[in-house]
């Protein structure tokens, strides 16, 4: 148990050191950045990013839960199998299905919950691209 927890607390350490990436767009040499510069079009993206973070923000827990659910079932069927396999008995089948269902269940969750943080999240993105279009920026790539 105390072996348990302690990796769980290293990777709770690590996944809020990585929390501090965030991904920011590459803008295009276009009119539009040449006329206002970098640091507007980084004030713009701020702006579209805080839209974007309100308005997405209403899906998000869906989405965690959703993510949750589906690796949670996939974990559950995977660790019962695998139970099944190496136990040779029905309670390591159903131990096994359990403890893939709890750890489905976590990695779920948590992808979704870091996204922008460990990934990209490609919703967020669209929308802030969408918003940078709109203001006459081209967006080419995402660092």
């Amino acid at each position: 148990m105390l072996a348990f927890l302690r990796n769980f607390l290293l990777i709770f350490l690590i996944l809020t050191l990585v929390s501090c990436v965030a991904y920011k767009p590459i803008f295009d040499q276009n009119k539009k950045f040449i006329d206002v510069g970098q640091d507007v079009a980084n004030q713009d993206f701020e702006n579209c990013k805080l839209q974007a973070d309100k308005y997405l923000k209403q899906y998000k827990a869906k989405r965690i839960a959703n993510e949750a659910s589906r690796k949670a079932l996939f974990g559950s069927i995977f660790g019962g199998l695998m139970g099944l396999v190496f136990g040779n008995n029905a309670k390591s089948a159903i131990s096994g299905a359990v403890a893939g269902g709890i750890f489905g269940g976590i990695y779920g969750g948590v992808s979704v919950a870091s996204e922008d943080n460990l990934k990209p999240d490609e919703i967020k993105q669209r929308d802030i691209t969408r918003c940078l279009n709109q203001q006459g920026y081209d967006i080419i790539g995402w660092y």
